[in-house]
This record gives structure tokens, C-alpha cells and sequence, in this order.
């Protein structure tokens, strides 16, 4: 992968991306639910037993009559009535039993389809979290590769006259704020911060602006070497301050912290003096 453009500015084309592919997803997803959806069969009610009975007693009472009848011939009038009718009867049961089966039938299918629709938009949830960490790791892979190419690009700024004379610059305002810093008994940690932004025509922070068309220096051309420019800065202050101060004026020990932040035009590095206060006391009970 090519590292051309600052973290900032590639993670918002990975956004752009990952959204595209999001919404493809749930487009695909919202097909799937349709199409899902219309299998679906349509609800009955209980009302449809009562024609389910009319149904099956029409069907019973039908039969019925072909079993009565002869029984009719015969002489037997009231037997072959009470036949007819319990055959009605006896059908209108059969089809409240068959309408039954098909309501519950019908309810089985109809929550297998919802079943579907819901497995279908779980599916797309696992999908999202997928997209969503596949980019994640593509955007840390580019931070990482931006980072290594920057610090193999600040060798060659490592020994420039130009970064030299600015290391310098900010070596000795950093070392008169660090001096300057309050160290009075009440204060328990001394912290003292130093930021700067290298941008492709100056460099930038609390002391001022080194413009490079006044200093007649030219521009950076990529965020690589404005990067490496700041990494071979920092890398240098870092240590001519670890030189100058082998322990703080309070008879402490010292460290020094170098963060990197990106934003769409420049780097911000930040150089961190930290030591504890040799003068700190602890607060005392009356």
C-alpha cells in the first residue's frame, strides 16, 4: 500500500469506501427482507372455523344424503333425518378440525418467514462489523506504514543545515520554558510540553514561525517529508535535552515523550519534558 496522503486524509477515504460497501450491504439486505416477505402466506382468523364448519357440514350433509336414502326406501323416515343430520354435524367437525390444522399450519409458516426476515438482518449486522474491522486493520496498517516510511525518510534530514538551525532554534526556547517552570513545593510533577507543526512552506509553534521563503528553504513536497522532518526534529530536541538536563534542577530524574498527531495538512509532534518535583512536600495536618 502507497502512503501518499496523511493518516487523516486516508482515513476519510476509507470511511467514504466503507460506507459505500455498508450501504451496498444493507441495500442487498432490505432486497433480501422483500423478496423474503412476499413468500409469506397470508394469516387466516378464527372466524374462517365457522366456514370451515359450514364447509365441512355442507360436504357431511351431502354424503349424508346418499347414505339416507336408502334407509328412506325402506320406511325408516326419522332414521335416515337423524343420519343426515349427524353426518352434517360429524362433517361440520371434520372441517373445523381440518380449518384448525390449517390456521396452525398457516402461523408456523408465517413465523418461519419472519424467523428468515430476522436471520436475514443479524446476517447483516455480522456484516457491518466485519466491513467495520476490515477497515479498522487496513487504517492501523497505513498508520504503521506511514510511520516506518517517515522514519526511514528522516535520516537524510538528520544532518541538513536547515533542520539543524531550527533544532537549534527550538532546542534553546524549549530548554527557557523548561528553566522557567514553576517548581514550588505544592507542585507534585513537572510537565512541560513543546509542540510544533511542520506544514510544506514552515514550520510552526509557541516561539514563532520559521518560514521557509524568508529563510530561503524550500518547501516539503508530501506529507512523507514533512513527517520525516518533524520525526528527525523531535528525535534531535529529544536528545539535547536529555544532554543539557541529566536530571532536573529540583535533583530529580527526568524523561522525554515524543507523540505524533496527523491532521489534513500538517503533522503535530509533541516533545514532553516529565519529572517529578524534587521540591513537592506533602500536604501536613494541622
Amino acid at each position: 500500500m502507497q502512503v501518499k496522503l496523511f493518516p487523516e486524509e486516508q482515513k476519510t477515504i476509507f470511511n467514504s469506501e466503507m460506507e459505500n460497501v455498508i450501504n451496498q450491504e444493507r441495500q442487498k439486505c432490505n432486497e433480501n427482507i422483500s423478496q423474503i416477505a412476499k413468500k409469506a402466506p397470508v394469516a387466516m382468523k378464527d372466524d374462517d372455523k365457522i366456514l370451515g364448519f359450514m364447509g365441512g357440514g355442507i360436504v357431511g350433509l351431502v354424503i349424508g344424503l346418499f347414505m339416507c336414502i336408502p334407509m328412506a326406501n325402506n320406511g325408516s323416515f326419522g332414521g335416515a333425518f337423524m343420519t343426515w343430520i349427524i353426518c352434517g354435524i360429524i362433517g361440520g367437525c371434520i372441517g373445523v378440525a381440518i380449518c384448525g390444522s390449517m390456521i396452525t399450519s398457516r402461523e408456523e409458516q408465517i413465523a418461519a418467514n419472519k424467523q428468515e426476515q430476522e436471520n436475514e438482518r443479524k446476517r447483516l449486522e455480522r456484516k457491518i462489523e466485519e466491513i467495520n474491522s476490515t477497515y479498522q486493520k487496513m487504517y492501523e496498517n497505513y498508520v504503521k506504514n506511514f510511520e516506518l516510511t517517515a522514519q526511514q525518510e528522516s535520516i537524510k534530514f538528520a544532518e541538513s543545515r536547515l533542520a539543524k538551525e531550527v533544532i537549534e532554534w527550538m532546542t534553546e526556547g524549549f530548554s527557557k520554558t523548561i528553566d522557567a517552570t514553576d517548581r514550588r513545593s505544592h507542585i507534585e510533577r513537572i510537565n512541560v510540553p513543546f509542540a510544533f507543526n511542520v506544514y510544506t512552506n514552515k514550520i510552526t509553534c509557541n516561539l514563532g514561525t520559521y518560514d521557509f521563503e524568508i529563510k530561503r528553504c524550500s518547501n516539503l513536497t508530501s506529507p512523507i517529508e514533512q513527517t520525516a522532518l518533524a520525526r528527525a526534529i523531535a528525535s534531535a530536541i529529544q536528545l539535547n535535552i536529555v544532554m543539557k538536563y541529566p536530571q532536573d534542577e529540583s535533583g530529580t530524574s527526568i524523561s522525554i515523550n515524543i507523540d505524533y498527531n496527523y491532521s489534513t495538512e500538517c503533522p503535530t509532534t509533541t516533545v514532553t519534558y516529565v519529572a517529578p518535583n524534587g521540591n513537592y512536600r506533602a500536604v501536613e495536618k494541622w
